[in-house]
């Protein structure tokens, strides 16, 4: 017996937007995908000023993390994608709240704005140094005794911080920092017609040198991606398997004296073999990551027809650190595998500081790495 879930009215659906009123319309962008029109940009003139908002999904930067919005969570859902960076942050504040969020994004040689709530005469900015390469590493503020965004406050990889906009609610602080070395390329929210009821982010890897990403290996044509971002060092790494794959890998990382647990990658099961290696404080780090992947035909029976598949697999990862190596699973000629691919993620005079890769819920699909020299890194 199959059940359908009701379908979605047109306001569950769809977002409705409110510009407002200004002197005129400048210019409008259409963006279209494979499905139809994706976003649609109005640059509007107030004062002789131009303002650019814009209402859809356009992504520039490749989002690693996203942090929820904190507050509320009912309003109007917005998120305003990701790109290049921020130059520039204005709220706007009213009886102790804030009214307003306006941000000025970079993409390219081009500034694209976004508002969201509504506009109020009371507006303090904060403007970062984007052409020195500054951005915003993390925010934190507090909520009203109603939920509401009450205070912002603004910190960036140049240890500067924002004024305190709003006012600040005591027993009711949040804290929004992504784990690894992030930037802040996309807000996103909630908000209704003259306050902002929650505040969350899109960060993305900071690829800033000495920094390299080496090409993954595996398949590109199955698996989900994920990223855990560039750290100071590797701490742990817990590898589930089964006879004759890898099926989820999981790290944990150091960030001066923080440690980071990254996600599970792949579905952590009980009836899988596990192994954890645990590796030396800082004497300790990874040089290189090996391994062989490989395709397995699977047949399956169906009322009488039997039936073939691909099934990719990594069938065995191994670890190179400067003092050991881990190993996970042998190279069985044996276990029904073809076209065997063996493969080495590694550069000389190098460390790895993070990874990346493709997990679908049976097996790891792929693996990459972000690595930094080794006389530069911690």
């Amino acid at each position: 017996m199959s059940t359908r879930s009701p379908v979605p009215t047109l306001s569950e659906q769809y977002h409705p937007f409110d510009d407002g009123v200004y002197d005129c319309v400048k210019k409008v962008i259409i963006g279209e995908d494979t499905q139809g029109i994706a976003y649609i940009t109005i640059q509007y003139v107030r004062n002789g000023d131009v303002v650019q908002l814009e209402h859809g999904s356009e992504r520039g930067a490749q989002i690693t993390e996203q942090l929820e919005p904190q507050g509320r969570s009912d309003g109007h859902s917005w998120d305003d994608g990701a790109y290049d960076g921020l130059r520039k942050v204005c709220i706007g504040e009213d009886g102790g709240r804030v009214s307003s969020v306006e941000f000025v994004y970079a993409k390219g040689n081009e500034c694209i704005t976004h508002c969201h709530g509504r506009h109020s005469n009371e507006r303090k900015q904060f403007e970062l140094r984007y052409e020195d390469g500054e951005y915003i590493i993390s925010f934190e503020g507090t909520t009203d005794k109603d939920g509401y965004i009450s205070s912002l406050i603004f910190n960036t990889s140049m240890d500067r911080s924002s004024d305190e906009f709003g006012k600040a609610v005591a027993n009711n602080e949040f804290f929004l920092k992504p784990r690894g070395f992030h930037k802040l390329v996309g807000f996103r929210g909630r908000s209704c017609v003259d306050r902002i009821n929650a505040l969350g982010a899109n960060f993305a890897v900071v690829l800033a040198p000495p920094v390299k990403k080496l090409q993954a290996q595996g398949t590109n044509d199955q698996g989900e991606e994920w990223d855990d971002g560039v750290h100071d060092n590797v701490r742990m790494i817990t590898v589930t398997y089964r006879y004759d794959c890898v099926v989820s890998v999981t790290f944990e990382y150091a960030n001066g004296a923080e440690t980071v647990l990254g996600d599970p990658h792949g579905i952590l099961d009980d009836r899988h073999e596990k192994k954890e290696f645990k590796l030396c404080d800082n004497n300790e780090y990874i040089t290189s990551v090996e391994g062989f992947f490989g395709q397995k035909w699977i047949s399956t029976q169906s009322a009488g027809d039997e039936f073939k598949s691909i099934y990719y697999n990594m069938k065995r990862l191994d670890f190179n650190t400067n003092i050991r190596t881990y190993s996970v699973m042998e190279n069985n000629t044996r276990d029904g595998f073809l076209a065997v691919v063996p493969f080495k993620l590694e550069k000389k005079g190098h460390k790895i500081v993070g990874f990346r890769g493709k997990s679908t819920e049976f097996s790891l699909q792929q693996i990459g790495v972000y690595v930094k020299p080794i006389d530069d890194a911690n």
